[in-house]
């Protein structure tokens, strides 16, 4: 009898385990897929802009900034 238990104990440790790497597997399966999917989006977003800015006069100029941070004084007179 006590054999048995033991066994049974054992088996579900093991099923255990085997439920704990499948459920690894499907996280780590879905932190790649919504990584994927940012750099697509990032990807598009990136060629929408070049195709706006292509898309302008010859002899124009584009000027880029940085946004003004959260807590950065306004240093202009």
């Amino acid at each position: 009898m006590k054999h048995a238990a033991i066994e049974c104990l054992s088996s579900f440790q093991n099923s255990l385990s085997l439920n704990r790497s499948k459920h690894l597997l499907i996280l780590g399966t879905g932190i790649a897929g919504l990584y994927l999917v940012g750099q697509i989006y990032v990807s598009y977003k990136k060629a929408q802009r070049r195709k706006k800015w292509a898309s302008v006069e010859k002899n124009m100029v584009i000027l880029h900034q940085f946004e003004q941070g959260k807590f950065t004084p306004n240093v202009s007179p």
